[in-house]
């Protein structure tokens, strides 16, 4: 005979609602279920208020639906979105030589690479590496992202390889400045505990989507080899190739990141393209491809391996956030 239990706890839902009395019944086994729920999304809420993303350098002039409120921001997450100049990225980079950088690029030599990167290619990316992990640092960051092209001049490379990297560390950092975007990969790696990869349609056909991107974590692919970055022809770029069945594709968007759209997808195929980013899937999103012809919240988008969603929408609806289809 089945047993049921009841009993009242009072629990701290959300730091800006009043406590709130939670009952939980039904057997042991799905008390101790819920309870691990509350546990889990109380924790999801404390860990929040301790966040702070880095915008290094402002968003990229070409992206839809960069900006945001940081005080409506601070309001409904408890996040701290702080802005630092390029200027002090440059210089904490300008710091390093390439003799600082032996440890980093012995990590890099065994990678495979085309016969258009060479180990001073790599070099010059560990200098990247170990300028923004001091940014890191000093400014007791959580997250960022970074205005990558202005790496173009001022250094003669990219930051993909730098940012991978990072993500592979448990740091979620993005490119282009792109504010939604990295809030998208940090809410999916609490959920997860991987890093995810940001990543730009490119096309919509036949219920599939093609998304690309130079700056996947490693760690998230089966096999890769270093390229240039596909814009400008130089740095080091990421051409990997996922193995995988299913994927979460997900973005947070608005000016007080307050809507989101979110779906798991069959993983089709990866593709070889010269005339895309580096590192190039075909995803089949299991809702359709609607959403990215009607109200898509924004560029990039970001890929989790896995299966998602459910938790995914979970944690929005503590925040009251609005899905978007």
């Amino acid at each position: 005979m089945r047993k049921y239990c009841f009993f009242f706890f009072n629990l701290m839902y959300h730091w800006n609602k009043p406590d709130s009395d939670v009952f939980c019944y039904g057997s042991l086994e799905d008390i101790k279920h819920k309870l691990r729920q509350r546990i889990f999304e109380l924790n999801f809420i404390n860990t929040l208020k301790k966040t702070r993303i880095g915008v290094l350098g402002k968003p990229s002039d070409w992206l839809i639906a960069s900006e945001v409120d940081y005080e409506d921001v601070y309001r409904t997450w408890g996040v701290s979105i702080i802005d630092i100049e390029m200027e002090e990225v440059k210089s904490n980079i300008k710091q390093f030589s390439e003799s600082d950088t032996k440890e980093i690029q012995s990590v890099f030599y065994d990678f495979p690479f085309n016969n258009n990167i060479t180990l001073k290619d790599i070099a010059k990316v560990a200098i990247i590496y170990i300028g923004v992990k001091k940014t890191i640092l000093d400014n007791k960051l959580s997250a960022l992202t970074l205005r990558c092209f202005d790496l173009l001049d001022s250094f003669n490379t990219t930051g993909c390889l730098a940012l991978s990297k990072l993500n592979d560390e448990g740091i979620p950092a993005g490119c282009e400045g792109d504010i939604p975007s990295i809030f998208t990969m940090l809410i999916n790696q609490m959920i997860s505990g991987t890093p995810s990869f940001m990543a730009n349609p490119s096309s919509i056909e036949d219920k599939t989507i093609t998304l690309a991107h130079c700056t996947v974590p490693l760690s998230m692919v089966d096999t890769f080899e270093f390229k240039t970055h596909f814009e400008s022809g130089i740095g080091v770029g990421i051409a990997g190739k996922f193995n995988t069945e299913n994927v979460t594709l997900s973005k947070i968007g608005g000016p007080g990141l307050n809507q989101f759209y979110v779906d798991e997808a069959d993983f089709i195929k990866n593709l070889q393209s010269e005339q895309l980013c580096r590192t190039q899937i075909i995803i089949k999103p299991k809702n359709g491809i609607d959403y990215f012809f009607n109200s898509p919240l924004g560029n990039h988008h970001i890929i989790t391996d896995g299966s998602y969603a459910d938790k995914f929408k979970k944690i929005m609806s503590i925040f009251d956030a609005k899905f978007v289809s």
